[in-house]
């Protein structure tokens, strides 16, 4: 038993808990061939993006770990630079990854938050209809 209580008190001095959360801060995806933002045809179609966090770590912004006060987290994120429409709610697009020590120990995905559709023909047909009643209204 001595050496059970050896490594225990190993342990207890040399071990805590540590909150590894950081908030990400995640900039707007492109869509390339989506329809434009607020529906206006000079506007760039972009998707929000959300990390994939458990329930209890999206609650209490923490995520805990036991490890030593002179071991090292790291975070990366990988996120792709622009996709094609159509793009679904829920599409992966990257990842967090967490690191000890040079080692992978939590990797959650980034995720859009909507929906984005293609231009597509009857998109283009609404566009033209809106600007051609639009400009004879305003004529009048």
């Amino acid at each position: 038993w001595a050496d059970t209580r050896t490594l225990m008190k190993y342990g207890i001095e040399h071990y805590h808990y540590h909150n590894i959360y950081k908030t990400i801060e995640l900039t707007d995806i492109i869509i390339e061939n989506g329809i434009p933002d607020h529906n206006l045809p000079a506007n760039i179609s972009t998707v929000e993006l959300k990390v994939n966090l458990p329930a209890d770590v999206l609650n209490s912004g923490e995520l805990n770990i036991l490890m030593r006060d002179d071991e090292v987290i790291k975070t990366k994120v990988e996120v792709k630079s622009a996709l094609k429409a159509p793009v679904s709610k829920g599409l992966k697009v990257g990842n967090v990854r967490y690191f000890l020590n040079e080692e992978e120990i939590f990797n959650y995905k980034i995720v859009t938050k909507e929906a984005k559709n293609a231009i597509n023909l009857e998109w283009c047909t609404q566009q033209i209809l809106k600007r051609y009643f639009l400009n004879y209204i305003d004529k009048k």
